[in-house]
């Protein structure tokens, strides 16, 4: 969806429309999208992450705004991803790095725009009442982004110590308690040949040089 949408801000309107008609096809029946799969649909990593449910969402809307979406009608598509996202986020099983689930930023950012595009469709479909609860939603999401995502005990920077972490490692269901992004680790899996090891979460400066762990 990404190369889609780098294609429609390039003024290419045709292929974007076809991968939203594509990814159309292959939405699961809760509202959801595969990692990602082969061509014929078949997945072929099978673990969720939210992002991939929200950007349809928001490439949907980005081609309602250039007003090309032809004979296409998106708002099932639409639909049925807001009600996965509002059923099993905001905590992704996994982030856009492919390790780790939680609360993540770069997720976040998905999940809100996805809501607020969403709500411009239903609004569109007279149902303002839905409109306003969508647009409630991603404010409640935004409201929690420094609780969840921000350390206040960073050092990369002299004097600044708030800084967006990468992820706040959480289950489904979880709400991470006050202060516990202070304190968050992520095992990092991908630093081969070292094994596998818990770090903070926390940006840190060590030794004069800078080193920002997660």
């Amino acid at each position: 969806v990404e190369s889609a949408m780098a294609l429609l801000a390039a003024g290419n309107y045709e292929l974007p429309l076809r991968a939203l008609i594509y990814l159309s096809t292959h939405q699961r029946e809760d509202g959801s999208f595969t990692q990602n799969f082969w061509v014929s649909g078949k997945p072929f990593w099978d673990n969720m992450q939210l992002d991939e449910v929200a950007f349809p969402v928001i490439l949907a809307r980005r081609l309602k705004h250039v007003r090309k979406l032809e004979n296409f009608d998106p708002v099932t598509i639409v639909k049925r991803a807001i009600c996965f996202l509002l059923q099993q986020g905001p905590v992704t099983g996994e982030e856009r790095w492919e390790e780790h689930g939680g609360y993540s930023p770069s997720t976040f950012a998905a999940l809100i725009s996805a809501f607020i595009c969403a709500a411009a469709f239903v609004r569109e479909a007279e149902q303002e009442d839905t409109a306003r609860f969508l647009e409630s939603y991603a404010d409640y999401l935004r409201s929690h982004l420094e609780d969840w995502m921000v350390t206040t005990e960073g050092s990369l920077l002299n004097g600044v110590k708030g800084y967006y972490i990468r992820l706040n490692p959480a289950k489904h269901g979880e709400v991470p308690a006050p202060g516990s992004v202070n304190t968050a680790e992520l095992k990092l899996t991908s630093r081969e040949p070292a094994p596998p090891e818990p770090y903070p979460d926390t940006p840190i400066a060590h030794a004069g040089r800078w080193h920002l762990v997660a």
